[in-house]
């Protein structure tokens, strides 16, 4: 019985990438909504993606364009197909939403469409819809342009996303437009701490605890020696430049 129910449904539903090249929508007042595809268009956003990711703080750097521009070039193979999405006000950029988009199911002339935040489990997890603080708001735009496919229900597949990034905070008001089926996304980016610095000592290897020691001694020698575990002193820009600095000696 099972084998013609399958059979049943296998002629009856289809699975196709098909996603339109556009299709009409309506912004709210003083929203401009662009729809991006290749990544000759994508750069002519890249100096406003820069500024935008600039003022967010407490994401990773997968949200930059230089990181998104790149997982968009080598990393969306055919037949998928990725779509950006930028949101402008009074010509500021407030929001930046890259899709992936999977294939659709087909039943008679009804289609879900899925889609997914890039991801990678190696190098890019945690990509979400980048907004201008304040304006998260703007998340509920691209689902609202999303669901103006015609003929089709979209459907999101996000991973490993933070309590504080965008679409989070979206999907915990009160109200959203959204069905939500959510669930933890396990350890990743997480690392347990130790109780104390006895027993963070005691987990390490006798060899590095000497090299430790002995170099703890030379930097007793130094003067005006100081850690900063939590440096608030310095701007996005200020931070991001020192840390490109850094990242760009190759030191590991």
């Amino acid at each position: 019985m099972n084998k013609y129910i399958k059979k049943i449904l296998s002629a009856a539903v289809s699975k196709k990438y098909d996603l339109p090249e556009n299709w009409k929508f309506q912004p709210p007042a003083g929203i401009r909504l662009v729809d991006v595809r290749n990544l000759e268009e994508l750069a002519t956003h890249a100096d406003a993606w820069n500024g935008l990711f600039s003022q967010c703080r407490k994401v990773s750097p997968v949200l930059a364009y230089p990181w998104m521009n790149a997982f968009l070039k080598y990393q969306v193979n055919q037949p998928e197909r990725w779509l950006c999405l930028f949101a402008y006000e009074n010509d500021a950029l407030i929001g930046v939403m890259p899709l992936v988009a999977g294939y659709s199911y087909h039943c008679l002339k009804v289609s879900l469409q899925l889609f997914k935040l890039p991801y990678n489990l190696a190098h890019t997890s945690g990509s979400d819809c980048l907004a201008r603080p304040g304006r998260e708001d703007i998340f509920g735009v691209f689902l609202d342009y999303l669901t103006r496919i015609p003929s089709a229900y979209p459907f999101l597949s996000f991973k490993f996303i933070p309590e504080h990034y965008t679409s989070m905070q979206y999907f915990a008001r009160a109200k959203h437009k959204m069905c939500l089926v959510q669930k933890p996304a396990g350890v990743e980016n997480v690392i347990p701490v130790p109780e104390n610095s006895e027993k963070y000592l005691a987990g390490l290897s006798s060899n590095f605890r000497k090299y430790l020691k002995k170099n703890t001694k030379k930097l007793e020698e130094l003067q005006d020696v100081r850690f900063v575990f939590r440096d608030t002193g310095h701007s996005v820009e200020e931070d991001t430049a020192r840390f490109l600095e850094v990242e760009h000696c190759n030191w590991k």
